[in-house]
């Protein structure tokens, strides 16, 4: 049977140290990589000693860049725009640093150039493109321009909001752009706002989660150095990121708050980054506002106080959700089967947290839908032992389920499963001595919530495949694109945590009679 962290007695001698790196005492770069993967530091390495420019060259470029674009920002519409969205233009505050590219097409390449830059350059870093007839232009042009740092405080890259005057009938692109994929700049691994409030996180600020960058300024400018707005950069939270802001989770700390916008795809976005959150220990909170409103909103209509306070009292993410499930079950026309459903999928929420946060919600659930004593109990030691083991993996499964009823289809060898794929890519690939490794690494990925075969083409089209190895040298580039989340934690240390706070448990909860010997009517809490 599972392990029962209310019936089972807590294993001998819990482990106590924590095994984790010390981000502190690894070269940055590695800290940037996926929260410390020496794996991935070593890739780094490879990367850059293949690079076409050298890392140093593209930071200069992008920290030159910079400083072109703040130079043209205080007679720009973005000054204004700023000042009407967060009440100041944040010229004076040291912390931020936007900038406004103009909207000539070449200004920032022929300055670059006059630099000594030279057009490969320029390219490697980002800030220019071609265009069909073969002409290098500015990739930002005519927009709000704030600057993406890495772990390491080097600029990584850019992201700009067009001029609100304009739209798409306009041909103006999209609202937010981002510097394309680089050597030094990859989307989906930072989160804009950590360095310029990393001096407030240094003193326990409390990172919050948002959508977009205005955002994320927002909450920094309100939270008085008791918030910090992190945002994700135009892509759905990455564990990348989410890795990012592991260490600002433990005990003795508030959880990071989700503070997605209020309306369906908002909602989506706070459960994603719930299940991502929680998979590394934390207990994230969720910043309450009303429909169709962002934190930038709040700010804007209501004044820094209103945000403050609604920071303040960010109430529980997971008793969010868990009213999201069981809702539909409250009515009194609702089935059995309704009600099983809605505990089953409340206990998915509540055990993904530690043990010793789990009764609140269940006696909550058990309240609400006056379900049999013990019953939800149940479902949640299930649902938390199958997230204590493999918390990565329940993560994943839950950020992929596929939709009720859809069966997956028996699968092929691994080898026969991605042939056709790597054949059109590349027909060297499936006879490469490196392929069947290749194919075990394109299921594990795969099964982690990799998209496979929309991301693996462009991969192998970001420099040509060598002659020698091409199956190795793409599954390097697989590796450096995913993710392999920390190993799952310690039962010991879970039991741990849970019996040393002073937890109020319930009396034995009954599993089924097959499973322990007991009587079916054995009494619940």
């Amino acid at each position: 049977p599972p392990f029962d962290p209310y019936l089972d007695p807590a294993p001998a001698d819990p482990a106590q140290t924590d095994h984790s790196p010390d981000l502190g005492t690894l070269p940055p770069l590695l800290v940037d990589l996926a929260g410390g993967d020496p794996a991935d530091y070593l890739l780094e390495e490879h990367r850059w000693a293949t690079a076409d420019v050298p890392r140093a060259r593209l930071v200069d470029l992008n920290t030159e860049a910079a400083g072109y674009f703040a130079a043209r920002y205080p007679e720009s519409w973005a000054a204004s725009y700023l000042t009407e969205r967060l009440g100041s233009d944040l010229a004076d505050d040291p912390r931020f640093a936007a900038g406004y590219a103009p909207a000539g097409w070449t200004g920032l390449v022929e300055h670059l150039r006059a630099l000594g830059a030279t057009d490969t350059e320029i390219l490697a870093a980002g800030l220019g493109s071609r265009t069909r007839t073969g002409n290098l232009i500015d990739r930002f042009r005519d927009r709000l321009v704030f600057p993406i740092h890495g772990a390491d405080g080097d600029i990584h890259g850019f992201i700009g909001r067009r001029n609100p005057a304009t739209d798409d009938a306009d041909r103006a692109g999209p609202k937010y752009l981002n510097t394309p994929e680089t050597d030094l700049y990859r989307k989906g691994a930072q989160l804009l706002g950590l360095h310029e409030g990393r001096d407030a996180l240094a003193d326990g600020a409390t990172p919050v989660l948002v959508e977009g960058p205005i955002d994320a300024y927002a909450v920094t400018l309100a939270g008085d150095g008791r918030y910090v707005g992190a945002a994700p950069l135009g892509t759905a939270f990455t564990d990348r990121q989410a890795d990012q802001l592991r260490p600002y989770i433990r005990d003795g700390r508030p959880g990071i708050v989700v503070a997605t916008d209020a309306d369906p795809a908002g909602e989506r976005a706070a459960e994603r980054a719930y299940w991502q959150l929680t998979a590394r220990g934390d207990n994230p909170a969720r910043l309450a506002m009303s429909d169709g409103l962002d934190p930038a909103d709040v700010l804007r209509t209501g004044g820094t106080t209103t945000l403050q306070q609604a920071l303040q009292e960010s109430g529980s993410l997971a008793e969010h959700l868990v009213n999201q499930r069981i809702s539909a079950a409250t009515h009194n026309t609702a089935t059995a089967e309704e009600r099983v459903a809605a505990i089953r999928a409340a206990a998915e929420v509540i055990g993904a947290l530690r043990p010793n946060r789990w009764l609140h919600h269940i006696d909550r659930v058990t309240d609400v839908l006056d379900a049999v004593p013990g019953s939800v109990h149940l479902e949640v030691i299930e649902a938390g032992t199958a997230w204590i083991l493999d918390p990565a993996g329940q993560a994943a499964a839950r950020l992929n389920r596929r939709a009720p009823g859809v069966q997956p289809a028996p699968q092929k060898p691994d080898v026969e499963r991605w042939r056709d794929l790597a054949h059109s890519i590349d027909p060297r690939l499936p006879g490469d001595g490196g392929w069947p490794m290749l194919a075990d690494a394109l299921t594990r990925a795969h099964n982690g919530g990799y998209d496979v075969n929309g991301q693996l083409p462009h991969l192998a089209a970001q420099h040509q495949l060598p002659d020698r190895n091409p199956a190795t040298e793409l599954r390097y580039r697989l590796h450096a694109d995913t993710h392999t989340a920390n190993p799952p934690p310690d039962i010991a240390a879970q039991w741990q945590a849970a019996t040393s706070t002073g937890t109020r448990h319930p009396q034995p909860v009954p599993p089924p009679a097959r499973e322990r010997n007991l009587p079916r009517d054995t009494p619940g809490r």
